[in-house]
Parts: structure tokens; sequence; C-alpha cells
């Protein structure tokens, strides 16, 4: 679909920044710069976390149209009580990125507040058009609270995060 009408302007405080920005984030993104973006580094789930007492299982669970696809599971290595739960979706417009990217904070909220995360590694577009990325999230979150008493936390108190296209 082609657009006849121009793009609107950058707000001109933040269209100042852009061109600092444009080799680490997609700023104008075409499908032409997408596998540059897709090969920036993130830095891997065992190096976000670190030293400090957390655990990472992965599992593997049926998403949308009977494909497997994989989540994983965040809780403190003394993790007993059933706390929060948190669902996270990767951001990355869902054509780039994986489950672990932008992981932090979720780290630092199992920590903080004994919480069990939970993040999905959706299938991305354009190889995978929707509805199949959205579907893969809508699997991952009826996996999450389905199992919130295996996963050992409170499915009343079950939450989503995510930022850019894991916000939406």
């Amino acid at each position: 679909m082609t657009h006849d009408s121009p793009r609107p302007p950058f707000d001109p405080e933040l269209a100042a920044m852009l061109p600092a920005l444009a080799d680490h984030v997609p700023v104008g993104m075409t499908a032409d710069r997408l596998p540059h973006y897709r090969n920036l580094p993130f830095p891997s789930i065992e190096e976000q976390i670190g030293d400090r007492p957390v655990r990472c299982a992965h599992h593997t669970i049926t998403g949308y149209d009977g494909a497997e696809i994989a989540v994983s599971v965040l809780s403190r290595a003394d993790h007993e009580t059933s706390g929060p739960g948190i669902y996270y979706l990767h951001g990355g417009g869902m054509v780039m990125g994986d489950r672990f990217a932008g992981a932090s904070p979720l780290i630092e909220w199992v920590l903080k507040y004994d919480a069990v995360a939970v993040t999905v590694e959706y299938r991305l577009a354009p190889e995978h058009p929707d509805p199949v990325p959205v579907e893969d999230c809508y699997a991952g979150l009826r996996w999450t609270a389905a199992n919130a008493n295996a996963l050992r936390f409170d499915p009343q108190r079950l939450v989503m995060f995510g930022g850019s296209g894991g916000g939406g």
C-alpha cells in the first residue's frame, strides 16, 4: 500500500536526536533495513541475570495454529510463596527482538517483589504476518494464566508488561 500524503514531521526537539539513534533503534524502518536491526546485539538472559539469585526455566507451548513456541519463566531462586505474576511481551514492533530483549526490569521485579515473570517467543512479521504474532502472544498469556498454581504466582495478581510492539 502506498500513501500519497507525506509523513507528518517529528517533534522538532526529538528530530534533532534521531540521527544519533538511527543505527540503534528503528527510525523510519523499511523492509531493507530490517536485517540490520535484527542483527543488533542484545545481552543474553544469562548476562542480564548475572550472579543474582534468579532461575530461568524454558518451556515449549502450543502457539497459534498449533505451532510450537517458547516461553521462559523467571523466578527468585528462593521463590516459594504465591506472589504476583508478570507476563512480558518484548518490544521490537513485532518484527524484531526476542523474548529476552529488554528483560532487565523483569529480573529486578522478580527480585524486589518475589514475582514470577513469563516471557514469550512470539513469531515475527513479516515472515509470520498478522494475526500470528499477536495470537502467539495470546497463547502465551493463556498458558501463563492456566499454569499460575504450578508456577507459584497468584492468578488474581497477573499483569502484562511490554513496550513498543509488546505494549500493543
